[in-house]
Order: C-alpha cells, then sequence, then structure tokens
C-alpha cells in the first residue's frame, strides 16, 4: 500500500507532518491495522525538498530511495 503527500516539504508545519507519519506507521485503508513504514520513495522537483526528506529519514533512521528525471526527460536517475 501506498501512501502519498503533495505539499512542500520545506516548510518547519509540513516537515514535522511528514516525520510524524513516518514514526505513527502507515493505516491500511479499508481495515483497523496499522504497521510500519517499509521505505521512502520520493521523486521531488528541487534540491531543498530532497535536503528535508532525508533530515526526515535520517531523524527518524527511515530507508528511503530518490529518483528524479532530467528537465528533457531523457535521462533520470535512482539512489
Amino acid at each position: 500500500d501506498f501512501e502519498g503527500h503533495h505539499y512542500n516539504m520545506t516548510t518547519v508545519e509540513n516537515f514535522e507532518h511528514f516525520c510524524g507519519r513516518i514514526r505513527a506507521g502507515a493505516k491500511m485503508p479499508h481495515t483497523c491495522s496499522s504497521g510500519s513504514v517499509d521505505l521512502i520513495v520520493s521523486c521531488v522537483d528541487n534540491f531543498e525538498a530532497r535536503v528535508a526528506i532525508n533530515q526526515a529519514c535520517l531523524e527518524c533512521d527511515q530507508t528511503w530511495m530518490e529518483s528524479g528525471v532530467s528537465e528533457n526527460a531523457i535521462s533520470g536517475h535512482i539512489h
């Protein structure tokens, strides 16, 4: 199951919300059970957001994969 977040990661409020979701774990849709977050996958459009996600994952001891596409959409990367 995936949980998406579409907000500015660089604001204090959103950063704290994101960290809180990592720490609280994932609420499984249509059930009352919850589970831990296994992996963060990101594809953000700016360096500041990557730094914020990296910091959140470091603080929460969370594994994450960062990916991106070049502006011309011909090349990309996954780290």
